[in-house]
């Protein structure tokens, strides 16, 4: 028996022509079926507790009141589960703003016009 005799006729496919192997399919369905959202109000809902804990007075303040408002929901979504995060990013803006309303560093001034 020759080496000859062992080989296939049919050449390999090359890579233009090849079907998709389940690791490429994995990845484009993950891609396109993502689960992050990044549309305007779900970031707007996240964003403006944040900048409100701080004060919107204050620069210092919004990046304090951020990295607070971020570690809160990922604690809440970690043990409560993801759909809790929005409901506690509002409960975190009314507590600031019955408690504190002008922020933990925001300035509490008043002038009369």
């Amino acid at each position: 028996m020759t080496c000859s005799s062992l080989s296939t006729s049919a050449t390999p496919p090359d890579a233009a022509t090849a079907p998709p192997t389940r690791a490429t399919t994995a990845w484009a369905r993950a891609v396109t079926h993502s689960m992050v959202s990044l549309a305007l109000p779900d970031i707007l809902l996240l964003v403006f507790p944040a900048a409100v804990l701080g004060g919107l007075s204050s620069l210092p303040g919004s990046i304090l009141g951020s990295v607070i408002t971020a570690t809160l929901l990922t604690l809440c979504g970690y043990f409560f589960g993801g759909q809790w995060v929005n409901v506690m990013a509002s409960v975190v803006l009314l507590g600031v703003l019955i408690v504190r309303p002008f922020g933990l560093m925001g300035t509490s001034s008043a002038q009369r016009l």
